[in-house]
């Protein structure tokens, strides 16, 4: 089945379609269709510049075909294969291998997963199980900065605080352990102090 129109799409994803920080049924204001290179047009034939790579996570660009032939390719041979209890699969051992002769020496394990939001909640049940069979049952806190963004799943959206920690307003109580700190960043500073004379003060104070 495929719409007539873009505004047939339009009314088909108000119907249907659940968008991530959007009210179901709001209205959407493109419908993207086709990708080259750094450029994306719409199903009204308009081009745009994706200067943000998607959630940047098209950062090698769109249609390349190395990655498209490779990627069908693994399809055609394999398409899923859980790595549950010690499972394991041609390609996930090959691209660990590749990944470890890239990395800087130390790294040399690799957990994948399949976006942002997941990889940080495993990290944070990476950090904790690595804390907890070391006997360091009191180190579980997670520290994150305000108007920080993390993602939207569970974990994540509870280290998250940017827009006041609008993201997890409408799933409370959050995951515990999870903490605020001020940022860093000097031009909007949380302290309302100039870099670097009333830092330097304030920590002295703090100091006393």
């Amino acid at each position: 089945m495929k719409a007539s129109s873009t505004s047939e799409l339009f009314e088909w994803d108000k119907q249907h379609v659940i968008h991530p920080m959007a009210p179901v049924g709001s209205d959407s204001t493109v419908v993207m269709a086709e990708g080259d290179g750094i450029y994306i047009k719409d199903t009204d034939g308009k081009q745009y510049l994706d200067g943000a790579s998607q959630l940047t996570c098209t950062n090698l660009g769109y249609s390349q075909k190395e990655i498209t032939e490779a990627v069908a390719e693994q399809m055609n041979k394999l398409s899923y294969a859980n790595s549950f209890f010690g499972n394991c699969n041609r390609a996930n051992i090959e691209c660990s291998r590749k990944l470890a002769q890239l990395a800087p020496e130390g790294l040399k394990h690799f957990f994948f997963t399949s976006g942002g939001s997941e990889s940080i909640d495993a990290a944070f049940r990476i950090a904790r199980t690595y804390w907890r069979n070391n006997n360091k049952h009191n180190k579980f806190k997670i520290i994150s900065l305000y108007h920080s963004y993390h993602g939207v799943n569970f974990g994540a959206v509870s280290a998250t605080a940017w827009r006041n920690g609008i993201f997890a307003a409408g799933v409370q109580p959050i995951v515990p352990g999870f903490l605020r700190i001020p940022s860093y960043y000097c031009y909007r500073c949380a302290f309302d102090a100039t870099y670097p004379d009333r830092v330097y003060t304030t920590a002295h104070n703090n100091e006393r």
